[in-house]
């Protein structure tokens, strides 16, 4: 067999290309490889292969300076509409690259003052320099073009570029396994290895002090690939009924695929079935595939003590190989003896199977918020002590993929099913992927043995597997702080319906604030819908381990409705739900509690934010009394700002440490940063991303990170202390929106102009919001272009006799605004014609504000009629105009 490294094509971390690659996976699996640029990615990308083709046409015409200015100018065109205009200048001004960078830049500029030559060779420098680690993606990018794609895609043309993108990172590994073989005979690094020395210290690397998936690591980051090859010998594929002839029919898959495959998964039982002659033919499969290539075998062992030991002896010190699939029905004593004290052993425990009957078991609740197959996941993310446990999730099931990835972000899953079973491969990937676009393996058999060329249908399902993690990388870099984009989906909730506003606040504690959030403002059954959706998710990612929903009076009430039936539809899982009343009942059944039963439960509390924590401790007062345990609160949105000038704790960290339990919400300060972060420049949102960020630089307060909070909440469920940093991490967590005093400025008013106002959901402490009653003046003004039946401009400043108060601007005039609370409508008054047609209430208000004259609204002009033309042309006349 070719050695790992021999091969000229073995290091080659190929480009995610797709081409006539997407057409024949189409066709093969019933997927769809789509990218999705917008329209500004296809136009940079096809600028940045103009400008390439435009830079090596001047190097070929003698370094015309000409063709290289243009060509600079393209690509750096290219560059910012691809990734961003704000994206490239950061990129542009990082410190730690200000070698490439002043090379880049400065080659650019020797060539714009024609002295192209010199120019090209430093910025080619500083292009290395800078741009090295992009290759591979640049290259996916340029394949996708409709003509350089075609010319790229070319067999020749092909291998150059896959082996120009690959040669830094070859280079890398070359280095690091002479490094190696030097730290092993304490020696200095000699030339480079032989392709046998190559493959001896390939395998020493990956046992001494590595972990398995340490190993499956490199192996993915040196091909560039997440495809596992399948050895899984079917009699029906045989030319004949023989060991040997599967393992005739292994070597031959292994040859094709050994350059493009991140393991090999072969399946002891094809081969147990020829008896002594199969083990035979499996050892002979497992030593034949190439060091540095995990194998995975595919066993499913599900024993205890010696037996477990002794299936542990057969599968790595007899055959070698280097993972395992187990199955956890008789708990960690069927796992430990694989792996416990080898973290070089790996194993992939069956999860949620791809066969038709796996719902039989898998999907049967274990509590009122977990299926089965959940709690597998939960307890090997526990058993993943020394990082060599991972789980098996049928691709055939995309949403079980999405929910174990979601309660365990970071275990590898092993996903089966693409193919034959009919998973869907795009689907797949997409939801078991992790958020760096690792952590998943497609294993796929029959796809790869059944073609006509073995290479090139693995090439292919390669592609398209890298073409997904494109996309997944691409989804998730704008910020890791947005994951799956579903805080940013929150946000942009938030601001339709005006319950996220941006501007200048004055909170209740006299701090001024750059946004304000009322979550009262969610007041339509839609909206409380997709409310309880966001609260779910949030539950479901989080972990937290309950069997009761409890929604404290009043606001609660709504919000663990609304979040039961959103469980219910997105999990199938029927929660029970409780509220307290604010005065007990005096008939009846009596009390303070209604709806479920919490005597002895588990129970989550629900509410929109936590302001000094009252109505918590009001909250748990009533749960003891009620002999429930509080298993964590979830809330909307965390501030994540100082409580005070005096305590550099945030409210929702003092409710964590008095009581010990986990508080969990939809998004936070830093999800909003980095969705304005993300913005268009266009989004009049974004201007006040840099206020926000001088907001939280001087009042924000350290947090966890969401994974170590969520590892810090299970391990506190399980009874599990971690100590010293742990435990200060789990008590990091989401800082709630007090309920404040409503502030009027201008930009809050035009705001609710374009975002009517929605009612409010029931305050819990209805003391610390003022009531607005539903007609209200606002002593406040809104520039408004108006004129005077064609006399403009208006008067420079306030003119007394008149009545009304209007001021001249810069634009125009400064106007009363009346505030109707009942439609969310902004009435501007204009005062010089008798009021008629609408309700006698508005009519007795607008003269309130108008010195008691009868007033007509027509909102953005003044309107006169009659005498009263007269009247303002003498008057503008006597001031000048």
């Amino acid at each position: 067999m070719v050695a790992l490294g021999s091969s000229s094509k073995a290091n080659q971390p190929e480009a995610w290309r797709r081409g006539r690659a997407k057409a024949s996976i189409t066709a093969r699996h019933g997927t769809k490889s789509t990218m999705g640029f917008d329209d500004n990615r296809k136009i940079g990308t096809l600028l940045l292969g103009i400008g390439f083709a435009f830079l090596v046409l001047g190097v070929i015409m003698f370094f015309d300076a000409a063709l290289l200015a243009l060509g600079d100018v393209l690509f750096l065109s290219g560059v910012a509409l691809t990734i961003g205009l704000s994206r490239t200048i950061r990129f542009f001004t990082r410190k730690e690259r200000w070698r490439g960078i002043v090379c880049f830049l400065g080659g650019i500029f020797l060539v714009l003052v024609r002295w192209p030559i010199i120019g090209m060779i430093i910025q080619t420098f500083g292009f290395l320099n800078l741009f090295g680690s992009f290759f591979p993606v640049a290259v996916a990018f340029l394949r996708q073009t409709p003509v350089i794609g075609t010319f790229l895609n070319l067999p020749v043309v092909s291998d150059i570029v896959d082996r120009l993108a690959g040669s830094s990172k070859r280079g890398y590994q070359r280095f690091r396994l002479k490094l190696t073989e030097a730290v092993s005979s304490n020696r200095e690094p000699t030339s480079a290895p032989s392709s046998d020395r190559l493959k001896q210290n390939t395998a020493r690397t990956r046992n001494i002090n590595m972990s398995f998936f340490h190993s499956l690591r490199q192996r993915v980051q040196q091909i560039d690939s997440l495809l596992c090859v399948g050895l899984d010998p079917h009699t029906a594929e045989l030319p004949e009924a023989t060991a040997q002839a599967a393992e005739a029919f292994c070597l031959r898959l292994i040859q094709e695929t050994h350059e493009l495959a991140a393991a090999y998964k072969p399946n002891s039982a094809f081969f147990e079935a020829f008896g002594a002659e199969g083990i035979t033919a499996l050892k002979k499969v497992v030593k034949a595939i190439p060091a540095g290539i995990p194998v995975l075998l595919d066993a499913k062992r599900g024993d205890i003590s010696t037996t477990a030991a002794a299936y542990a002896v057969s599968a790595f010190d007899v055959l070698h190989s280097h993972a395992i699939t187990l199955a956890p029905y008789m708990g960690r004593d069927s796992i430990d003896p694989f792996i416990r004290g080898h973290p070089e052993r790996g194993c992939f425990v069956l999860c949620k199977t791809s066969n038709p009957s796996a719902n039989d078991f898998q999907m049967l609740p274990v509590s009122s918020s977990r299926a089965l197959f959940e709690q597998v996941a939960l307890k090997c993310e526990e058993w993943n002590s020394e990082d060599n446990v991972g789980l098996v999730v049928g691709a055939t099931d995309v949403e079980a993929l999405r929910r174990v990835r979601a309660v365990t972000p970071n275990l590898w899953i092993l996903a089966p099913g693409i193919g034959a079973q009919g998973g869907n491969l795009e689907e797949a990937v997409t939801a078991g992927l992790s958020a760096d676009g690792m952590g998943l393996l497609v294993p796929v058999s029959r796809g790869i043995s059944k073609a006509a060329n073995p290479k090139q249908a693995a090439q292919e399902l390669r592609d398209a597997i890298n073409a997904m993690r494109v996309a997944k990388v691409a989804a998730g870099s704008t910020s890791a702080l947005i994951a799956n984009t579903r805080q940013s989906e929150f946000i942009k909730f938030a601001l339709s319906f005006g319950v996220l506003k941006f501007g200048d606040f004055t909170l209740k504690s006299g701090r001024k604030s750059p946004y304000f959030f009322n979550a009262g403002l969610f007041r339509t059954g839609r909206a409380l819908g997709q409310l309880g959706k966001f609260y779910a998710q949030a539950i479901n990612d989080s972990g937290i381990e309950f069997d009761v929903l409890f929604g404290p009076a009043y606001k609660g009430i709504t919000l663990a409705a609304a979040v039961a039936i959103a469980y219910s539809e997105l999990y199938g899982v029927d929660l029970p739900f409780a509220y307290n009343r604010k005065e007990a009942k005096d008939h009846g059944e009596g009390g303070v509690l209604v709806g479920a039963d919490m005597n002895g439960q588990r129970v989550l509390i629900i509410d929109d934010v936590i302001t000094a924590g009252t109505a918590i401790t009001e909250a748990l007062d009533i749960l003891k009394v009620a002999n429930a345990t509080v298993s964590g609160v979830c809330i909307s949105l965390d501030r994540q700002e100082k409580v005070s000038p005096t305590d550099a704790r945030s409210a929702i960290q003092r409710v964590q440490e008095s009581y010990g339990i986990p508080v969990v919400s939809i998004a936070n300060l830093d999800n909003l940063v980095a969705f304005l972060e993300a913005a268009p420049s266009s989004d009049p949102n974004a201007a006040f991303l840099d206020v926000i960020k001088a907001y939280r630089a001087e009042f924000g307060v350290t947090h966890a990170k969401n994974g170590a909070a969520r590892q810090a909440t299970r391990s506190e469920q399980s009874g599990v202390v971690a100590w010293g940093p742990i435990i200060m991490l789990s008590r990091r967590s989401l800082l709630s929106v007090s309920t404040l005093e409503r502030v009027h400025s201008n930009r809050q008013i035009r705001r609710k102009t374009r975002h009517p106002a929605r009612l409010r959901i029931l305050q819990r402490e209805p003391q610390e919001e003022i009531e607005v009653p539903a007609l209200k003046y606002e002593p406040t003004y809104v520039p408004e272009k108006v004129s005077f039946n064609g006399w403009s401009p208006a008067p420079e400043k306030p003119v007394e006799g008149l009545p009304f108060h209007v001021k001249r601007t810069a634009v125009g005039l400064q106007l009363p605004v009346y505030r109707d609370y009942r439609n969310g409508r902004t009435r501007v008054l204009t005062i010089l014609r008798r009021y008629k047609g609408n309700e006698d209430e508005l009519a007795t208000e607008m003269s309130k504000v108008c010195f008691g004259k009868e007033v007509v609204a027509r909102p953005g002009r003044l309107e006169v009629t009659g005498d009263h033309v007269k009247d303002i042309k003498q008057w503008l006349t006597g001031l000048g105009f």
